[in-house]
């Protein structure tokens, strides 16, 4: 759900003019983070060339192990 949740609210916040363009990075990692109770980290892709795309983002969120929500 944190990923609905975030990109829920940045979609919200680009559509009412509130973010630096369609990718801004520092909105976006606020709301997922907000979302998710936890930091996120964003990183921009880069090719096996060098190229680095800015609206290609890799999110890196804390584990999370399904056992721990299995019923006894």
């Amino acid at each position: 759900m944190s990923m609905i949740n975030g990109s829920f609210e940045y979609a919200r916040l680009y559509a009412e003019g509130k973010t630096e363009g369609k990718v801004d990075v520092a909105a976006l990692q606020k709301c997922y983070s907000e979302a998710a109770g936890s930091e996120i980290e964003f990183t921009k892709y880069v090719d096996a060339d060098g190229n680095e795309y800015a609206n290609y983002l890799l999110i890196a969120l804390d584990p999370i192990n399904f056992a721990d929500y299995l019923g006894d």
